[in-house]
């Protein structure tokens, strides 16, 4: 796929989930309609779910076509949940063990924010790490037929768990799919030659280029246990070569933003291919996220 992560764990922690009953579900009922935003760099769907004190928000991203998305959730219900927390997309959906970020929504409260999910049944943190594409002839996209049997996300801790009543979740992830392809036009590429292409843009040296980009984590925020991520769009030639890098801070950070652009331009690709099997200028999305375990 276009969406690569790559990962950097500053210090390993474990938590064990609390063996106890679970309390019946907090259910938080949808209070808006979704929320489509067509922003320059990204697309997000949004929507509203819970009034006063239980009003909370949920907030799908993307930042190109893919098949996993950014999820944030954030609200009171949400408060007391550490990064310990599982997170399920049901009924059909398996449970994911990923940490995710803990944040604020402004005017909302706490968040728990995933750098990336996708709809498969179950992953864990090193499953979901290696992001590693099984396509390669063909747009990623989110998987519609899965969403089609998800009608709500629910976190749980121990005893607690919050679920948000999302309803089928196919027709909004159908619009996120489509406003992720015509974000394409927006880098100056031809968002009709990728609908058609053959083969996606493949990294031939990211192993070595994850490994420099590593060693930039800033001490001043390794010291200050400060976590965040960064996402970089690259421009591909038909050559393989990068023509363009551009980074967008995902998370708020005064020490994290890192000079990864020199490294990536030294990164080198399998040019994608159009339909009729030439080489073509195309784009990778990599995600560079800097954690506490």
């Amino acid at each position: 796929m276009f969406r690569t992560t790559i990962c950097f764990a500053a210090l390993a922690a474990a938590g064990a989930q609390d063996a106890a009953a679970a309390e019946p579900a907090t259910v938080l009922p949808a209070s808006s309609s979704w929320h489509l935003d067509y922003a320059e760099q990204s697309c997000r769907l949004a929507r509203t779910f819970g009034e006063g004190e239980g009003r909370s928000v949920v907030f799908f991203t993307q930042h190109g076509p893919g098949d996993s998305f950014e999820l944030t959730l954030a609200g009171e219900p949400l408060d007391r949940f550490s990064p310990n927390v599982a997170i399920q997309f049901g009924p059909i959906g398996g449970t994911w063990k990923i940490r995710p970020f803990r944040g604020d929504v402004e005017g909302v409260g706490p968040a728990l924010i995933y750098s990336g999910l996708d709809l498969a049944e179950e992953q864990d943190e090193e499953e979901a790490e290696e992001d590693v594409a099984e396509a390669r002839d063909s747009l990623p996209a989110i998987d519609i037929h899965r969403a089609k049997g998800m009608d709500y996300i629910e976190v749980s801790q121990g005893r607690r768990r919050v679920r948000f009543a999302t309803g089928t979740l196919d027709k909004p992830f159908a619009a996120l799919n489509a406003c992720s392809v015509d974000l394409i036009a927006e880098w100056g590429l031809d968002a009709d030659q990728h609908r058609s292409l053959t083969r996606i843009v493949d990294p031939t040296n990211m192993k070595l280029i994850a490994s420099r980009v590593g060693r930039d984590y800033p001490a001043a925020a390794l010291h200050k246990g400060e976590q965040g991520i960064i996402r970089a769009l690259l421009i591909v030639g038909a050559d393989g070569r990068v023509e363009r890098c551009t980074l967008d801070n995902a998370t708020n950070s005064e020490t994290l933003p890192a000079p990864a652009c020199r490294v990536l331009d030294d990164a080198v690709f399998e040019p994608a291919l159009d339909s009729q099997g030439q080489p073509m200028r195309s784009f990778y999305i990599t995600k560079i996220v800097y954690k506490m375990g």
